[in-house]
């Protein structure tokens, strides 16, 4: 394979590593032709076929020494223009490939898990019933001020003269749109609620957990309904709200939402989890130091030479801001798990009409490396 040194890029006029491709990094300037490396090994293979790409599998450009580096790429996070800046993200996406995740979740449901969950329901649906209260009112309140500063302008024009003219249809209009996101408060909870309890009894499906939230969104609608459908609507809804299809209207609302919303809560709460299914555990997730770019390819590199102690060593080298190490560990058995997500950003200015300078921004973030850990790893890595 041809080996890629520091070089000096005439454009940018400074010492730079060039790209797996051969360009500076800072501009894109073509400086050297160069052979893309290839890697042996299970971890270079797993890496391999995770990759987002349907191209031929991209590796991390041949490092040179580590001591040897020399500056880190675009250290100030500047760039000339918005062209530079999507070229530098082209050009660091290339290096540093996406992957997909290494844990594959089991999705496994158990009993304990749905009994518990089942338990969980009534509480549940108090807790989003409340959730569901304070949003529905805080959002009326912040949409009657809001329609009644508007009435105050157009009163002067005399569009809306009077408040019996606005009211009502004020009323009607905040209690339909304030259903959104009273439905998604009340689904969110119950979903996060759900989805805790169940972790109790090691449930490892989201589908369940989903399910039961599901559930709880629609006992809580369905209480809703049941004043209507008895002729007992409470005093305290009034005026246009109390015809029934407007609160049939808001309570349809509602349950669209909450289902999405508990769908939403379910996977906030357990997408983290990591389960060891050897010991029967939940593993428990450490953040390590952010490192730099160059760190993160020698990480890179190591996985393409199937080297796990060095690539553990690099998540403990260089400190930056632009690769983040995350573990996830067995407490049983000490094994686990190691994720690299690489920060991408970069910042210019363009000068608007009136000749001023307006700060821009480009900026992503991406999983370029993914592994399993025995429990030397973890130990070296301090966890």
């Amino acid at each position: 394979m041809t080996s890629i040194g520091i070089t000096r890029c005439p454009k940018c006029d400074r010492n730079v590593l060039p790209t797996n491709s051969g360009q500076c990094p800072g501009c894109g300037r073509q400086l050297v032709e160069v052979q893309r490396p290839t890697g042996t090994g299970p971890l270079h293979a797993a890496a391999a076929t995770q990759s987002s790409s349907t191209s031929a599998p991209k590796t991390p450009a041949d490092l040179i020494p580590y001591e040897d580096l020399g500056e880190e790429p675009i250290p100030s996070g500047k760039v000339p223009d918005e062209v530079s800046a999507h070229q530098q993200l082209k050009n660091w996406q290339a290096q540093a490939p996406t992957v997909q995740p290494a844990y594959k979740p089991s999705g496994k449901a158990t009993a304990l898990g749905s009994i518990l969950m089942a338990l969980a329901v009534l509480p549940a649906t108090l807790a989003a019933a409340v959730a569901a209260f304070l949003v529905e009112l805080l959002f009326s309140a912040g949409f009657r001020f809001i329609f009644w500063i508007v009435g105050k302008v157009l009163r002067v024009v005399r569009v809306v003269s009077t408040g019996e003219v606005y009211e009502p249809t004020t009323a009607v209009i905040a209690s339909l749109i304030g259903s959104i996101p009273t439905g998604l408060a009340a689904g969110v909870t119950a979903g996060f609620i759900i989805a805790y309890v169940g972790r109790y009894g090691k449930n490892r499906s989201p589908r369940v957990a989903v399910g039961f939230a599901v559930a709880t969104v629609a006992i809580l609608v369905a209480g809703m309904l049941v004043p209507v459908f008895t002729g007992n609507i409470p005093a305290i809804i009034s005026g246009p709200l109390r015809n029934v299809w407007v609160i049939v209207a808001c309570a349809a609302i509602i349950l669209v939402t909450g289902f999405g919303g508990s769908t939403l809560g379910t996977n906030k709460q357990l997408q983290d989890d990591t389960f060891c299914e050897g010991c029967g555990v939940f593993m428990k997730h450490h953040h390590l130091s952010p490192i730099s770019f160059r760190a993160a390819l020698h990480a890179l590199r190591a996985i393409t030479e199937n080297n796990l102690p060095e690539f553990v060593k690099r998540l403990r080298s260089e400190a930056g801001q632009r690769g983040t190490p995350h573990i996830a560990v067995c407490p049983k058995c000490g094994s686990g798990f190691a994720d690299l997500t690489i920060n991408f950003a970069v910042n210019w200015t363009e000068k608007n009409m009136a000749e001023q300078q307006i700060p821009k921004q480009l900026s992503a973030s991406w999983l370029s490396a993914s592994v399993r850990l025995d429990k030397t790893a973890c130990d070296a890595l301090g966890k």
